[in-house]
């Protein structure tokens, strides 16, 4: 439970301080994975 907890502030520190970071990730991670 706390692991989860660790996880969720940490995505959200990162979306405040790069608004478009963990979006950015993830979609290059979709292009490498089906592209």
């Amino acid at each position: 439970m706390l692991f989860f907890i660790i996880v969720f502030v940490f995505v959200h520190s990162v979306n405040l301080i790069w608004p478009g970071f963990a979006r950015a990730l993830f979609i290059s991670g979709h292009y490498q994975r089906f592209g």
